[in-house]
């Protein structure tokens, strides 16, 4: 007997989505993906899985911080929504430590997502949006040298809250096959962020502030309280909402 437990979501408009074969050309051990399974489904989570899974909401946020911390000369970024400020802040880091950040999203909708994509451009993150296609995509490609497939979005609730899985890919093929479709579409994709103009909200201005400071772990500490905007426990959907600094 089959056994499911997310439902399947539906859009009209043709999306980005990036696989990888992943399970072929990196094998999850069976037993732990099995076993995350099945804990899920009698109500006895695993917690704190090893290997090359990352696991929601049991350490996505630090092993996705820790990746990006460890980069050294470039992060390449598909990410649906993004306005988590501790992963912001630690982007932002690495974009002004000298590594070539780029983020594909979708084209902003409101007010508050462009100005988060602005502060982002500001702090040295280049920012484009594609249109041919929706970007349901969430893959991270480090140093041309690691891939991370999986369904987190870059949000509170998606690291800290949902069931979501990851998993960290080091094989040269399919490594190579991400970064490949990625410069693809980012050659298609438009700016968005500081060219289309500067931030001026207080949270934009705020962020920028704490993306000068020397210290990440202060920053960090202090993005904990001046967030760029989160989304709302209470909605659906993954909407950023402003936040008082």
């Amino acid at each position: 007997m089959r056994r499911f437990i997310t439902p399947s979501r539906n859009r009209a408009r043709p999306m980005r989505t990036l696989l990888l074969a992943a399970v072929l050309l990196l094998p999850v051990p069976p037993a732990l993906a099995q076993a995350i399974f099945d804990g899920d489904w009698n109500g006895d989570p695993v917690e704190q899985p090893q290997g090359p899974l990352i696991l929601s909401p049991d350490n996505s946020r630090q092993r996705f911080l820790d990746l990006i911390d460890g980069a050294s000369t470039s992060i390449d970024l598909y990410v649906e929504v993004i306005n988590d400020p501790e992963i912001i802040n630690a982007l932002g880091y690495a974009a002004q430590a000298g590594v070539r950040v780029r983020l594909i999203v979708n084209a902003p909708t409101d007010d508050t997502a462009r100005t988060v994509y602005a502060a982002m451009t500001r702090s040295g993150i280049e920012v484009r949006a594609l249109s041919r296609l929706y970007v349901h995509a969430k893959v991270m490609v480090l140093d041309g040298a690691i891939a991370v497939v999986g369904s987190q979005n870059f949000t509170p609730t998606s690291l800290d809250n949902n069931r979501e899985v990851a998993l960290v890919v080091r094989s040269p093929g399919a490594v190579a096959r991400a970064q490949a479709v990625f410069v693809q579409d980012w050659s298609g994709a438009s700016p968005i962020g500081g060219a289309t103009g500067s931030p001026t909200s207080a949270a934009a201005l705020a962020w920028t502030r704490l993306a000068s400071r020397p210290d990440p772990l202060l920053a960090r500490e202090a993005s904990a309280r001046t967030i760029l905007g989160i989304r709302n426990p209470g909605s659906a959907s993954e909407k950023m909402v402003p936040l008082p600094c």
